[in-house]
């Protein structure tokens, strides 16, 4: 039976979801209940015993012969056939599309339990990878221990998720929110073969306030981030400033007062001046070793 739409949607501020709301139930709905019966009713077994009956009858109460009734099976069989199978497909189709959304919605769960076998099912069905997950919102998810090896996962919000010994391994996080994400012993990156490594694409994301203690995560991953500020680093010490992140110095910007002042960078930082001078002569030091000297 189809649901009437809430009073609300019928008003007038609402006319664009009523809009989706008509298409949806008043016309997918008969296609979606025709495809299912069809595909139930017409299996290759009925279809081919139906033609059976229709034949015999026809030969034998109209004597019509095999030559004159063949090419009339054929199309109608393959007229059916063609039905059933477009039905069908969109029928699969629709359903994929919902159970995705249901996955998807149980990843975002605080049961780790619930979470965990949302991503099992989302990595059988490969739509780990397949960027079924760009923009998802899996805000407080509880994913503790979980992998997400290979999954392409940017622009997702992980913002206040609990991710502690989860595996990152080759996984696409460009642009995604970790803001207050506890990532504790989390692999962000391995050692492969040589000097290459398997590891996670931070380009662009966000780690605002994230909780990396303990985490496997090497400065050039960070280095390319977006916001590191006020993040507890691998060593359990407050992110120093050390990488210059655009995003991090645009904030202090907007509120300093002298911008040259070391001492107004540490207070922005929340970590005492020396620490702040530490990780700027390091930086510094970096950029030494990555662009040298020119000799005449």
């Amino acid at each position: 039976m189809t649901p009437r739409a809430p009073a609300k949607v019928r008003g007038k501020m609402g006319w664009r979801f009523y809009l989706r709301w008509v298409v949806w139930y008043r016309i997918t709905r008969p296609f979606d209940w025709a495809g299912r019966v069809l595909s139930r009713l017409f299996t290759v077994r009925r279809v081919a015993f139906i033609l059976a009956v229709l034949g015999f009858a026809l030969f034998y109460f109209y004597r019509v012969t095999m030559a004159q009734l063949l090419p009339n099976i054929i199309t109608d069989l393959f007229g059916i056939a063609l039905a059933v199978f477009i039905l069908d497909a969109m029928y699969r189709l629709r359903s994929d599309a919902e159970l995705k959304k249901v996955l998807i919605a149980k990843l975002g769960s605080k049961n780790n339990a619930v979470a965990t076998e949302a991503i099992h099912e989302l990595k059988a069905r490969g739509w780990l990878a397949d960027g079924s997950l760009v923009r998802a919102f899996l805000i407080s998810a509880n994913l503790d221990g979980n992998s997400f090896t290979g999954a392409d996962l940017r622009r997702v919000s992980f913002s206040f998720a609990s991710l502690k010994a989860t595996s990152w391994f080759e996984a696409n996080v460009q642009g995604a929110f970790f803001d207050g994400a506890d990532l504790q012993n989390a692999h962000l990156s391995m050692h492969a073969v040589g000097p290459h490594f398997a590891e996670a694409d931070l380009s662009g994301a966000m780690l605002y306030k994230a909780n990396l203690r303990g985490a496997h995560v090497r400065d050039e991953q960070l280095s390319r981030a977006r916001s590191l500020w006020g993040a507890t680093m691998p060593d359990g010490r407050l992110y120093d400033g050390r990488f210059n992140l655009q995003e991090d110095i645009k904030l202090h910007l907007k509120f300093a007062r002298n911008p040259n002042d070391a001492d107004e960078w540490a207070r922005f930082y929340g970590v005492p001046l020396d620490q702040y001078l530490e990780g700027q002569a390091w930086a510094h030091q970096r950029e030494r070793a990555s662009n040298p000297p020119v000799s005449a």
